[in-house]
């Protein structure tokens, strides 16, 4: 997706996502419910812009499929049942630059 500014759920593409992950939590898909599912999206929109963009707006979100617990939007919670989901969360957050030292 081309680069947008502004928060990530105000976004244009967030707003045509949020109703199929809403449908597919609700109805499945094919008519079978889905698995407990984490579900992470990145868009790193480089081809979007010229070389003179060094670092266009990028986005990163993670949510959930049939995973009762991360709807209660609690780190601790979240920590307690699935630690290396966290921990992989705490990665793209950290990791989502050019170093400076390079």
């Amino acid at each position: 997706m081309p680069p947008e500014e502004g928060k990530v759920f105000e976004k244009d593409w967030f707003k045509k996502l949020l109703p199929t992950l809403d449908k597919i939590e609700k109805k499945g898909i094919d008519g079978k419910p889905c698995p407990p599912a984490y579900v992470f999206f990145t868009n790193h929109p480089y081809h979007y812009v010229g070389e003179e963009v060094i670092e266009p707006t990028r986005d990163f979100l993670m949510t959930a499929i049939n995973v009762p617990g991360f709807k209660a939007h609690s780190r601790k919670k979240g920590e307690q049942d699935d630690p290396p989901v966290i921990a992989l969360w705490d990665s793209i957050n950290l990791h989502n630059t050019v170093p400076h030292e390079l």
